[in-house]
Parts: structure tokens; C-alpha cells; sequence
């Protein structure tokens, strides 16, 4: 079970309409690289860590931009540029390799160069993210029982997060608990956008739109995560 700092953000969180576990993740991995930025970026360590995974993913090397902290972006990002520097001006073209490998595929031409350019290891902020998130839905499936006061329909998890929780269900009263939460709000996601359909209809044009309106961006979000 997690600590009481992690029971109180979880059942903060739960007090906001949205996924709870994409809200929680989302702020480790803002402070994650709000503390990369502004206190470890001249550490050798961590330089040597991101020149190991190359930087960040495309999704979280455009979260550190929208961060912002031009310095410390531009310290790290040198260390990457001078890395592939060097690999793609020392490379020699390297043809296909003749050796069949499973399936009857032949290594593709240059394929020394591109592993060298890739990571060696996961893009830390997802792995920050990963760790966040198994912390969360471990607390929220353990403490079911206790936050079920606090389960709307407007704060369930999204269905990536409600596949992730189930790997830490282990009776069935938690798992009726958790799928009851799951398909409540399934159910009012399926009638807004269903509204939000029918009033796209020209014969309903005239009908004032209601809490339907931001739907097909709130059901974008329930089935593949928050932005």
C-alpha cells in the first residue's frame, strides 16, 4: 500500500471530472522535468543516463519544449547532437548483410548505424511516467473500498488506465466495483456523443447545445488517454 501523501493526491485527484491516474502521471512527469531542467542538467550522470535513451520520446521531448527552459534544453540536446555527429560522420555505407534471419529476412542495409542512433535504454520521463502509474492504480484498486464515495461518471479512468488497473485486481468484489465505475461512465460517454450525432442533424440544428458540446473531445480522451 502506498503512503498517505499517495492516498491523499489519488483522492484529489478523484475530485476532478477526467481520468484521475492521466492527471497524477501527467504532474510526476511536469515535475520530473521541471527538476531535470532546473537542478540536475550539469549533472554527469543524468547527461550520461540521456545520452543512453537519446533524449526523450517524441512525446515528451515537445512536453520539455512546452516546459520551456531554453538553457537547460540546449545543454542536453548538444550532448545528443554532438553523439550523432560523430556516429554519421565516422559511418561507412554498410550493405545489406546476406545472413537470413527468422522468417527469411535479410538484416537491412545501414543497420549498424541506426542502432547506434537509437536508445539504449526507455526515454526517462516514460519511465517516470510508468512508475507513477503503477504506484496510482495499485493505490486506487487496493483502496477501492475507501474512495468509492468519490466515483463519478465524469471521473473515471480512461480505458487505457482501466486496462492497466486490472492487472492489480485480485477478487471479484473489486473487480464488480471497478467495472461498475468503468461502465457507468461508459454509458454517459455513449449517450453525449450519441446526442452530440443527432444534433449535428439539420431538423435538430435549432436546439441548444448542451454538456454534449465538448464530447468528441472528451471521448477521444476516455478511450485513448488524456493529451
Amino acid at each position: 500500500m502506498g503512503s498517505i501523501i499517495t492516498f491523499y493526491k489519488l483522492e484529489e485527484a478523484l475530485g476532478e471530472p477526467g481520468c484521475p491516474i492521466c492527471r497524477l502521471t501527467k504532474n510526476v512527469v511536469a515535475d520530473f522535468l521541471d527538476d531535470l531542467i532546473y537542478e540536475r542538467v550539469n549533472d554527469p550522470g543524468t547527461r550520461d543516463d540521456l545520452l543512453s535513451s537519446m533524449g526523450f520520446c517524441n512525446k515528451h521531448a515537445w512536453q520539455l519544449v512546452d516546459h520551456g527552459g531554453a538553457l537547460g534544453i540546449a545543454i542536453i540536446h548538444r550532448d545528443l547532437v554532438k553523439r550523432a555527429m560523430d556516429e554519421v560522420g565516422s559511418a561507412k555505407f554498410q550493405s545489406a548483410q546476406l545472413r537470413v534471419l527468422q522468417r527469411g529476412q535479410s538484416q537491412p542495409p545501414n543497420q549498424g548505424l541506426a542502432s547506434r542512433l537509437g536508445p539504449r535504454r526507455k526515454c526517462p520521463a516514460c519511465s517516470r511516467q510508468e512508475s507513477a502509474e503503477n504506484l496510482y492504480l495499485h493505490e486506487l484498486v487496493e483502496r477501492l473500498d475507501e474512495v468509492t464515495p468519490l466515483l463519478r461518471e465524469d471521473n473515471s479512468l480512461c480505458l487505457p488506465h482501466f486496462r492497466k488497473a486490472l492487472r492489480f485486481v485480485k477478487d471479484k468484489r473489486t473487480f464488480r466495483l471497478l467495472a461498475e465505475w468503468e461502465t457507468s461512465a461508459l454509458e454517459r460517454m455513449y449517450s453525449e456523443l450519441s446526442e452530440l450525432i443527432r444534433k449535428s442533424d439539420y431538423r435538430f440544428a435549432d436546439e441548444e447545445t448542451g454538456t454534449e458540446g465538448d464530447s468528441w473531445q472528451r471521448g477521444v480522451a476516455m478511450i485513448s488517454g488524456e493529451r
